[in-house]
């Protein structure tokens, strides 16, 4: 990217293997901090409170991968954050710090705990160097000490002993820390962390998570001066969760091709020890339960610290184009699952005061629904469907009672062991709440797919797909009226140039409820057989000068969830600040309304700050 907000990143000529990226996690931290390309400490930014709190967005890449695999997604997060214009100049600006994780370049076989400790530990050296270097610029350092002579009248400086840094992790204090200061002063600030991770990188997310403390303790720098308070407390809050292609339930029985067991644990064992883990064949718990089982149903540990997050995302590809992850795993589905999946669709209502019949307005609604879905098929094409799940609470009386509810409906239908553990994950995962994007990239992919016999589907998937959609909408059946769910309308009366201007937008949505075992039949149709490259496409992978050539396709897709990020973060920014500044109502940010996992704009765009190593690396 060119311009004042480009990093200094790693060149993109994908160095896999890199023997010194497993050296001193500090100094690591501190040279990516350093290598920002914008004004670092501008007075609009500093110091940071709970109400300004500092955006952190980490992009965790996957097997064989290095933090070139993200560039993509890191320059489309700059882009967005560029193409929006302040309303209030004088408004406080947030701050944004994307940092691409490179502690797993060259490293990624020894399985997904060592991976997600190494993640979680990256993250938590780049908070705390970028705050102390926050802190140091808001506290500046006394001068140094005036030369000294000593007994033999030579001239010299006194000697400072160099202090520990303060890193606390999880509410307790480890062995390097000074002790917490209970006096009034005492500083808080505020950071949010948001993940994206991409393939295996999303599992290293999952289990990096799971280690995060809730606040950080920062007292004295390395050079020994005090900074803010005696003790200054880092406050971090889970914001955004999202994963592209991330094997959730793990690859076993999840094949492209399904082959039998005997055949995956060979190939597993292959894999070392990351194979072991994706193919469910190591034992992590002292049940015998492999690790991939254990971050699915294990609350406490895994799941808790992953409901935290104020909003999930999963995107998978659709309509088998993915030979690494398959829809199911990337989406957690599972054949035998009811878990309601809620799919949203914007209507249109007559304007009052007409005289038209009740047969006429239906005609006019269906003609402006239509032009609606037009629309979104030209502006986001790649997008076969998006849906929502239920959040349980599991804090509520009755969450045990409704969770066996959803198993129990299903269960009956499972004929092994096997497909029982993968109904408990689906199950446990949905039950978080998640927005599942759904991707078709077959018309990205570089080789042309061909038509077999036998092998592909008669029909148009996509098409079969959006039928299926459009009459369970439609469906006068009992169990699946559409749920007309109203809310505030946008209060822009612009006309719809297929209505004649006798109908008004609203944020009014017609709502149904998909099952997951019908999104397993939907999503894995096709009627070509494509080479199933979409895994690197979807996220135009750029590891290499090669790979961005050959995913460059899949750039419109990240420019998407680098726009619907940043929303996410302005959403947040209105829940902590007390003084939101809106975007102007333009057609674009009415048109951003119109996606079911949109929400209103919020506060004006951020400005970023980018966390990446020297490209002389």
């Amino acid at each position: 990217m060119g311009g004042s907000m480009s990093s200094s990143s790693s060149s993109n000529n994908g160095s896999a293997s890199r023997n010194d990226v497993g050296g001193s996690i500090t100094s690591l931290a501190e040279s990516m901090v350093t290598t920002t390309t914008l004004p670092y400490w501008q007075s609009n930014m500093i110091p940071t409170t709970h109400e300004r709190p500092v955006h952190y967005i980490f992009l965790v890449h996957g097997w064989l991968g290095n933090d070139s695999e993200m560039s993509y997604l890191h320059e489309a997060l700059q882009a967005a954050m560029q193409t929006t214009e302040l309303v209030d100049q004088s408004s406080a600006v947030p701050c944004v710090v994307i940092h691409r994780n490179m502690c797993n370049n060259g490293q990624t076989t020894d399985g997904i705990a060592a991976g997600g400790d190494r993640v979680a530990k990256e993250v938590m050296k780049i908070i705390q160097s970028d705050m102390l270097r926050r802190l140091r610029h808001s506290n500046p350092s006394p001068p140094p000490p005036s030369p000294q002579k000593n007994g033999s009248g030579i001239t010299s400086s006194p000697v400072r002993k160099k202090p520990k840094r303060i890193l606390e992790e999880n509410g307790t204090r480890n062995e390097s820390s000074l002790p917490l200061s209970n006096t009034s002063d005492e500083q808080v600030l505020h950071a949010t962390v948001s993940f994206v991770g991409n393939s295996l990188g999303g599992l290293y997310a999952r289990f990096a998570v799971s280690k995060l403390p809730s606040f950080m303790t920062l007292g004295t720098t390395e050079e020994g001066h005090t900074i803010g308070a005696s003790t200054t407390k880092v406050l971090l809050d889970s914001n955004v969760f999202c994963t592209t292609a991330t094997p959730h339930l793990g690859v076993a029985s999840h094949t492209w091709l399904p082959i039998p067991r005997i055949a995956e644990r060979a190939i597993g064992m292959g894999l070392q020890k990351t194979g072991l883990d994706l193919f469910r064949l190591d034992r992590y718990d002292d049940k015998g339960k492999d690790l991939i089982y254990t971050m699915n149903t294990q609350y406490e540990t895994f799941l808790k610290p992953l409901a935290k997050f104020r909003k999930r995302i999963a995107y998978a590809n659709a309509f088998r184009t993915d030979f690494q992850v398959p829809t199911d795993t990337a989406a957690f589905l599972s054949k035998q699952s009811t878990y309601p999946h809620v799919h949203q669709q914007l209507v249109y209502e007559p304007k009052p005061g007409t005289n038209k019949s009740k047969a006429e307005e239906a005609v006019s609604a269906k003609k402006a629904n239509l032009a609606e879905k037009e629309r979104l098929a030209k502006e986001v094409p790649f997008m076969a469907i998006l849906l929502e799940t239920e959040a349980l609470d599991h804090s509520a009386p009755d969450f045990e009672k409704r969770h066996a509810a959803l198993l129990d409906s299903s269960m009956t239908q499972c004929t092994n062991d096997g497909d029982r553990d993968l109904l408990r994950m689906a199950v446990s995962l949905d039950s978080l709440g998640w927005t599942k994007v759904f991707v078709d990239v077959r018309d990205r992919i570089l080789v042309p797919g061909v038509s077999i016999p036998f092998l592909t589907h008669k029909g148009d998937a996509r098409g079969e797909l959006e039928k299926f959609i459009t009459d369970r909408h439609s469906s006068n059946h009992k169990d699946s009226l559409p749920v007309i769910v109203k809310k505030k309308p946008t209060g822009d009366n612009d006309d719809n140039d297929n209505n004649n201007s006798k109908m008004k937008k609203s944020d009014s949505r017609s709502e149904i409820r998909i099952e997951s075992r019908e999104l397993v039949r939907l999503l894995n149709l096709s009627e070509m057989l494509h080479v199933p490259l979409g895994h690197t496409v979807m996220v135009a992978n750029s590891k290499s000068w090669w790979y961005s050539q050959l995913n460059a396709k899949g750039r419109p897709v990240m420019d998407k969830l680098a726009k619907d990020l940043l929303q996410q973060l302005t959403i947040s920014e209105d829940k902590n600040s007390t003084t939101a500044t809106r975007l102007p109502q333009t057609d674009e940010t009415r048109r951003s309304t119109n996606l079911p996992h949109k929400v209103a704009t919020g506060r004006a765009p951020l400005q970023t700050e980018t966390a990446s190593k020297s490209s002389s690396k």
